[in-house]
């Protein structure tokens, strides 16, 4: 489901954003934005300048952004490809996932109550 801002006309996705393995591989874009979660799966490929996602980001394939901002937690998965600066509330990178040339900005810790783990 998406509407439109009534000041700037821009499409507005409001609702989850899950890419299918393989279809397309490559998704090349300025801007990928949501309120809902962002779900790039293993396989699939996302190179832009901002991602956006509100309720949340896991990351199984390549995400390249050159900045990312994400309302709740962020998952990085096995064998999961990341590059970029990242303003999240919580990160979970799991064991063999490649990171490069990225900053994190993490507001919460992984000891806290509120971290949530995004599956």
């Amino acid at each position: 489901m998406s509407t439109s801002c009534p000041g700037c006309h821009t499409n507005i996705i409001v609702e989850d954003l899950e890419l299918k393995k393989n279809r397309p591989k490559l998704v090349m874009v300025t801007e990928l934005a949501t309120c809902g979660r962002l779900v790039v799966p293993k396989g699939a490929r996302v190179v832009a300048e901002t991602v956006s996602a509100g309720e949340g980001l896991v990351v199984k394939g390549h995400l390249e952004a050159k900045d990312v901002h994400c309302g709740r937690a962020v998952l990085i998965g096995k064998k999961a490809y990341w590059r970029g600066r990242l303003q999240a509330s919580t990160l979970v990178v799991e064991d063999t996932a490649v990171i490069e040339r990225a900053f994190f900005d993490v507001e919460g810790s992984a000891g806290s109550d509120q971290a949530e783990r995004v599956e």
